[in-house]
């Protein structure tokens, strides 16, 4: 959609929001990972453990995520049978790499246990405590999400609806192009009318939702609202 109607080849220019392409995958789960990881303590490793658990669910995922031109914004509309489709094929890649994960840890411990137990003695149990701890970052830092969608559950009465997610700006965005973009996409996907779920990944996100007239739901980063109110 929207490519430059001269130049048609790979590489050719876009012209307004398009669908993302391979190669804006890497950059968009950046932000987004950056966006969810917050602030202060433990920043830079959750964003560094989410970036290529969102690259793999962007690759694996339908393409409902949209870019700009520039391809510094980011947004995806998916309806609610896309959202659940994508949510299901998602949710195979992560327990299956979990389980590698596990394994290979597990296989990891033992060869060190069995191949030199006076190191393991002590390197096992500090990595394991180690581990546990970061973990405790990552569940932290993930509440104010898992907030959220405790929050959705009370408008999942309100349909036809479409979800916006992986929502991400580049720092130098302003809020004209972030409107005018947003505008663009859902105008794209949507008749008018249908219901928006909104899931913020911050609290700038959700204040900008807010201020284009979506309530928030119980002061999460969840929002609910009507298409027509981005057209305000």
């Amino acid at each position: 959609m929207m490519q430059d109607a001269i130049s048609t080849g790979p590489k050719a220019p876009r012209q307004g929001a398009a669908l993302l392409g391979p190669q804006d995958l890497a950059a968009a789960a950046w932000r987004t990972a950056g966006d969810a990881a917050g602030e202060g303590f433990g920043k830079k490793f959750v964003q560094l453990v989410s970036f290529p658990l969102l690259w793999t669910a962007l690759r694996v995922g339908p393409a409902y995520l949209w870019t700009d031109a520039t391809g510094r914004m980011s947004l995806g509309v998916q309806s609610e049978s896309e959202y659940r489709t994508n949510t299901a094929r998602t949710m195979i890649p992560a327990v299956l790499a979990t389980l590698v994960i596990g394994v290979l840890m597990g296989w990891g411990e033992v060869w060190v246990l069995n191949s030199h137990p006076a190191q393991g003695a002590v390197i096992v149990p500090l990595v394991l405590v180690v581990l546990l701890g970061l973990m405790i970052v990552i569940v932290v830092r993930q509440a104010p999400l898992r907030a959220s969608l405790r929050a959705l559950r009370s408008v999942k009465k309100l349909k036809p609806f479409f979800v916006v997610s992986c929502v991400s700006f580049s720092a130098d965005v302003t809020r004209d192009e972030a409107v005018r973009f947003l505008h663009e996409v859902i105008s794209a996907r949507t008749v008018g009318g249908e219901y928006l779920r909104i899931f913020a990944v911050g609290e700038e996100q959700a204040s900008f939702f807010e201020s284009l007239g979506f309530q928030r739901l119980d002061g999460t980063w969840a929002l609910i609202g009507q298409a027509p109110s981005v057209r305000d």
